[in-house]
């Protein structure tokens, strides 16, 4: 059973819901990190995670799971490129694009709409893409761009050679085009985005929410819908989906889990 003190820092400082997690995969990070620090018994683990924040930190780290690919549920890019590529409903034509990725993990996301708006046509120069994650960790390997054969695998192999390099054996590099239109930062995602970004015509929230206890989904879903622009797309994960509709967002596309606000309105 979790404790009260792990629980209080899960669920206090980052919004996470131990149930969701689960009683043996928190148990197994509190292991971890006991044996990491040589201490022996779980109250001796309480007490430092009540008292350090880094060590809050290097636990949620664990806890989150930072796995993914390129190109993730394809349908949500296919979307994206229909809407924002060849000049359809592109709010380039004005001002820069800005599309935020939160819970970026380790950068497949963000740089799979980097790869996605180029190869539509969209200019280079008009995307501004952020991303933010919790983990200091994950920002140090997504800023390094690099990438094993499994975490490209969805990309066309014709795509792949036009954006990546190879680095070693089954590994690849991002080309430094496609790196330089992301700007990783560290933050927690239940605190706003920084205002000075301005809002977002596309905000990619996949997998996050489900992780997240009730008042923590409310608040995030209240961040997301400031930080997405009236007539913006907010991609999600596929269980999120009806969660944010009950949260106020109308779904666009279900099978690319996409939602926008009801008539363009926040909610």
């Amino acid at each position: 059973m979790t404790s009260a003190a792990m629980s209080l820092v899960l669920s206090g400082r980052y919004g996470l819901d131990p149930a969701q997690l689960g009683d043996w995969r928190i148990e197994y990070a509190a292991k971890t990190r006991r044996r990491a620090l040589g201490l022996d018994s779980s109250s001796e683990y309480d007490r430092k995670l009540e008292s350090d924040g880094n060590e809050q930190l290097r636990l949620v780290e664990l806890l989150l799971v930072h796995e993914s690919s390129f190109l993730r549920h394809k349908r949500s890019f296919e979307h994206l490129r229909e809407s924002l590529g060849n000049g359809r409903r592109n709010p380039t034509r004005h001002r820069p694009l800005r599309v935020v990725s939160v819970g970026c993990a380790g950068g497949e996301e963000p740089y799979s709409v980097a790869i996605s708006l180029l190869e539509s046509g969209v200019d280079p120069e008009a995307i501004r893409i952020n991303a933010v994650d919790i983990s200091p960790a994950v920002l140090r390997r997504a800023a390094a761009g690099v990438y094993s054969d499994r975490s490209v695998r969805e990309i066309p192999s014709e795509v792949r050679r036009r954006w990546f390099e190879i680095e070693g054996e089954g590994k690849w590099r991002l080309k430094e085009p496609i790196r330089r239109l992301v700007t990783f930062q560290l933050g927690n995602v239940l605190e706003p985005v920084d205002p000075r970004l301005g809002t977002h015509h596309v905000v990619l929230c996949r997998n996050l929410l489900i992780y997240l206890a009730p008042a923590a989904r409310e608040r995030l879903a209240s961040l997301l819908g400031r930080t997405l622009a009236p007539q913006g797309t907010l991609y999600c994960g596929q269980s999120e989906v009806l969660p944010l509709s009950r949260l106020g967002f109308a779904i666009e596309d279900r099978r690319a889990l996409a939602l926008r606000h009801p008539q363009g309105r926040r909610p």
